[in-house]
């Protein structure tokens, strides 16, 4: 194995890790805001949601 191919495939794998855990954390964020929205439905709109999910990806 070629060191510099190594390093790309390793470099590959976590750019997929972390676009999996973004798409999780994004799913949870929208089943969060989900919930909250059936509880409260006319406190939420959809800024509110779109700011959360946000400071979830962060």
């Amino acid at each position: 194995m070629d060191g510099t191919l190594l390093l790309f495939m390793s470099i590959c794998q976590d750019i997929k890790n972390m676009l999996s855990c973004i798409q999780y954390t994004i799913i949870i964020a929208v089943k969060l805001a989900n919930k909250g929205m059936h509880q409260n439905k006319y406190k939420y709109n959809k800024k509110y949601v779109e700011e959360n999910v946000y400071e979830f990806k962060i």
